[in-house]
């Protein structure tokens, strides 16, 4: 048999090792709860993020379609009126109209341009495909408003600007859906 002190430090120690079990166990109970939140928030943050890349690049590449598209609808007008432009030394009335609608469609487009480049990376491809595609854009338009358009050259910078189109999908995409 045990003496009497022996039995009260055995329950004692065993009471006290119960108790550290249940601190420890608490403990990383807690631990994986807290680690679970965190992930949980760290996957909210990046589909947030994704949404809002998918917005923004979204929203750019719909203002640059309408830009194209306004820049275009001004070289038909221009060719179909030259005649008049020419004969009377200045831009007829729709030819002046789509040329500020189209002014106006690239000014909107290029103040798109700042969400996508944070979202994206200032230096990501696809801003940096956007910024050119608006450059693009900006010189057809210059062209187009020369009193003698140069329309070989208009054209060559519209195609450029929708090639561009084409990669700052494809690279928005990619970047999008890799997360």
């Amino acid at each position: 048999m045990l003496p009497a002190w022996a039995t009260v430090v055995i329950a004692v120690t065993s009471a006290a090792g119960g108790v550290v079990a249940g601190i420890a166990s608490t403990w990383l109970r807690i631990r994986a709860e807290q680690s679970e939140g965190e992930r949980q928030r760290r996957h909210e943050r990046r589909e947030g993020l994704r949404e809002r890349r998918m917005l923004a690049a979204d929203d750019f590449v719909t203002g640059l379609v309408q830009a194209i598209s306004a820049t275009r609808e001004l070289g038909g007008l221009l060719k179909d009126d030259a005649h008049a432009i020419v004969t009377v030394g200045r831009w007829t009335k729709r030819v002046a109209q789509a040329g500020a609608e189209a002014a106006r469609t690239i000014d909107e487009t290029h103040n798109r341009y700042p969400r996508l480049a944070l979202l994206f990376k200032p230096k990501s491809t696809v801003a940096l495909e956007s910024e050119r595609a608006l450059n693009e854009l900006r010189h057809a338009l210059a062209e187009l408003q020369e009193m003698a358009p140069g329309f070989d050259e208009a054209e060559a910078s519209l195609a450029s600007a929708e090639q561009r189109l084409g990669d700052i999908y494809e690279n928005a995409l990619a970047l999008i859906l890799r997360g």
